[in-house]
């Protein structure tokens, strides 16, 4: 008899707990979410690393420099579907770092609590900060000037609460730069250790994840 009243409180228990936890997305995880027209912000964190290699001169190499990126977008919010604006951040590599600013376009496909979620970015990246000493076996500095930012992501979005919304997108970057490195004649002292004396234009491509608040 104990056991069979532990059962069923048990089960009891169950029931409450799951129909409370579950309550906002058993209830619409599709509905439909009607937006009116505003401006909105978005906060955004992300982590990519390197793919690809770095070409210059006769060589290339190894493209694995990590990216830790923080930005902020202000953007209007036209209807449920569409919001485009103007964004700016930092990203962080290895041994530099670079502040993005970018026209955003953002396109949510359906106008659901759920819904897929497409983003592009177009813009320049200035330097913020930069290490002189090349690095690495090759003797190389990664990513040492200006250049052209794009990236593009696709993901979710989740609108589950009224005000706010989650977007979680995988995304590729590219960001244009120059590498440098140095040319060492066969009678020529060897200081590639310390200094370069070449440079030459480079495409960075980097491949990763987000994680955006919309408010």
């Amino acid at each position: 008899m104990i056991c069979k009243y532990k059962i069923t409180g048990i089960f009891l228990f169950l029931v409450f707990f799951f129909g409370i936890s579950t309550h906002g997305f058993s209830q619409n995880p599709f509905q439909d979410k009607h937006h009116e027209s505003k401006f909105v912000f978005q906060s955004i964190v992300g982590f990519s690393t390197g793919v690809g290699n770095v070409h210059f001169g006769s060589r290339s190499t190894r493209n694995a420099t990590p990216a830790f990126r923080v930005h902020q977008i202000l953007a209007y919010q036209f209807n449920p579907y569409f919001f485009m604006g103007i964004g700016g951040g930092v990203d962080i590599w290895n041994k530099t770092a670079f502040i993005p600013l970018y026209l955003n376009l953002s396109v949510t496909m359906i106008d659901k609590t759920i819904a897929p979620h497409w983003y592009f970015n177009g813009g320049y990246s200035f330097k913020w900060y930069g290490s002189q000493k090349p690095e690495g076996m090759e003797r190389v500095i990664h990513g040492a000037a200006t250049g052209i930012y794009g990236e593009t992501g696709i993901g979710i979005k989740l609108s589950q609460l009224q005000k706010v919304s989650f977007i979680l997108t995988f995304n590729y970057t590219l960001q244009q730069s120059r590498i440098k490195y140095s040319e060492v004649g066969p009678n020529e002292t060897d200081f590639s250790h310390y200094v370069t004396n070449r440079s030459e234009v480079a495409l960075y491509h980097f491949a990763g994840l987000k994680l955006g608040i919309l408010y």
